[in-house]
């Protein structure tokens, strides 16, 4: 890390606590909660960022592919008390038609809403079979795009929980969002830099001083990450986890089911 990149980190940890040290002075609190997307089996990324939270003492939501997971993350996971299971789709698979301008999505508008169901309730039984009471049962869409139609009937099929990533939809019961991912995937998965980590932490944190209510979501990939995104994670719970204005509650009270 350059002379630059190190005082801009140091920046970015100074406006956390400053914002933070805000908040208590006021007699607010903010919640947090982190969710990875895309786990399928144990990798030495998988084992970093799970002793991240371990060592700071918060929960971490596995965003799960269903299709590939199997008994080596089940037994995996038996190891870690802050780790809980959410349904990543079924298998990662686009469905959507990019010539025509559409962005990726599995749960989509261009699918078979009985299809639909029968995978999300083969992917849900597998993650209760594997993952016991770890799985909480909440989807996750891939690529965060999922259908209005897939949407309501989730919970008909044993998924009330629902997490995407945007602050810009309206709240509904077991809904929680994820409001912040350092990659900056149009670069190459690369850091989004630690100016614009800050400048975005600024502005949840600004909207948060009106109304502390919504939990922020901090989301990450553990298999694209680099060294830049682990300190970023690792600053965040070092200030977060030790400051009275922050709280990190267990991800399933969080998701009310």
């Amino acid at each position: 890390m350059s002379g630059e990149e190190q005082d801009e980190r140091e920046a970015f940890r100074s406006a956390l606590k400053a914002h933070l040290d805000g908040f208590a002075a006021r007699g607010q609190t903010i919640s947090l909660w982190w969710r990875d997307d895309d786990a399928i089996e144990p990798t030495p990324a998988l084992d970093r960022m799970l002793a991240l939270a371990k060592r700071y003492g918060v929960d971490i939501g596995l965003a799960v592919i269903p299709k590939g997971a199997g008994e080596a993350l089940a037994e995996r996971l038996r190891q870690e008390p802050h780790a809980v299971v959410l349904q990543h789709g079924w298998r990662h698979k686009n469905h959507q038609i990019k010539a025509e301008g559409e962005k990726a999505a599995e749960l989509g508008t261009r699918r078979d809403m009985e299809e639909v169901l029968g995978e999300l309730t083969m992917g849900r039984e597998k993650l209760e079979g594997l993952f016991g009471e770890k799985f909480i049962p909440a989807l996750v869409p891939p690529w965060n795009r999922i259908s209005d139609a897939i949407a309501q009937a989730a919970p008909g099929i044993g998924l009330p929980g629902l997490s995407t990533f945007t602050s810009k939809v309206a709240m509904r019961p077991h809904r929680l969002q994820t409001h912040l991912d350092p990659i900056k995937w149009k670069e190459n998965g690369r850091f989004i830099g630690w100016g614009s980590a800050r400048r975005r932490f600024d502005e949840i944190l600004e909207a948060r001083s009106q109304d502390p209510s919504e939990p922020i979501g901090l989301l990450s990939h553990h298999l694209v990450m680099d060294d830049d995104h682990f300190a970023f994670f690792e600053d965040v719970l070092e200030i977060t986890a030790a400051h009275p204005a922050a709280k990190w509650p267990p991800v399933r009270r969080l998701f009310a089911l």
